[in-house]
């Protein structure tokens, strides 16, 4: 989990937006390189200034595990806050495990109708090959498989999906990924589906596999493409991320993922 995701979410201050009877709403935000473009929308009325409000929360932050959880929104303390982190490293590290971060924006940060018109304008716009283009459209693209963050496709799908699913599936097992029987049977069993993510909401944060596995001599580290196949044949939402060519997006806790990838 890296800073980028967090510069964003604490730069979606509606609190200052409440105070005129303004709510916000994040339709995209794009970082390339070290700079960033965030896109609001904006609505009047106290009833959704409060609304909005709601969404500003503080967070739960696992130091050993990198698990988080969203603190509830209430003038009384928790006796156990760290009981709402899905790992249990409170019970296996000495020492206070959880630090809390925040209070930063909670709520979605894509909006994926507003991507997809933005790439069917584009597209209509286009005459001539530029490599500008080409790279916007790349950025985009990138940008609302993150925003979707799919898991294992049902077969009741319609068959255009299902051939986009295996072209991307295709794609991604060129990379350097063999599975062996280990990772077989770890697929193959059901993992705990977690409830602290609803399954439709994009993750809000994402998972860097290089900062996790560096210094541990663990041999090689999965490519971010093979990654996403196994989380999402393990029942995941799973996608790559455009903050970080390193690093995944996903819903299963974070013990869950390095199990997956074998990097315990």
């Amino acid at each position: 989990m890296l800073i980028h995701v967090l510069d964003y979410r604490l730069s979606c201050d509606c609190r200052s937006a409440a105070r005129f009877n303004k709510a916000i709403k994040v339709l995209c935000c794009v970082s390339v390189k070290a700079s960033f473009t965030l896109v609001l929308e904006v609505f009047k009325g106290a009833v959704k200034a409060n609304e909005c409000l709601q969404k500003v929360k503080s967070m739960l932050h696992c130091s050993f595990c990198e698990d988080w959880a969203f603190l509830p929104n209430s003038q009384y303390p928790l006796d156990a806050p760290a009981s709402l982190l899905r790992c249990d490293c409170r019970h296996k590290c000495p020492g206070k495990t959880a630090c809390c971060v925040g209070p930063i924006w909670s709520g979605p940060i894509f909006c994926t109708d507003f991507i997809s018109s933005i790439i069917d304008k584009l597209s209509a716009k286009k005459k001539t090959p530029n490599s500008v283009w080409q790279s916007t459209a790349s950025l985009l693209s990138l940008v609302l498989e993150e925003a979707h963050c799919r898991g294992r496709r049902p077969s009741t799908l319609k068959r255009e999906n299902e051939d986009g699913n295996e072209r991307e599936c295709k794609r991604m097992r060129n990379s350097d990924w063999k599975p062996n029987e280990s990772t077989e049977s770890i697929c193959v069993e059901k993992s705990p589906k977690p409830n602290k993510v609803e399954l439709h909401q994009t993750p809000p944060f994402y998972f860097s596999l290089h900062q996790r596995h560096s210094g541990r001599g663990r041999g090689r580290v999965p490519r971010a493409d093979a990654a996403v196949i196994r989380l999402r044949e393990a029942d995941f939402c799973a996608s790559r991320t455009h903050f970080d060519p390193c690093a995944i997006r996903t819903n299963a806790p974070p013990t869950e993922i390095w199990r997956l990838l074998g990097m315990m």
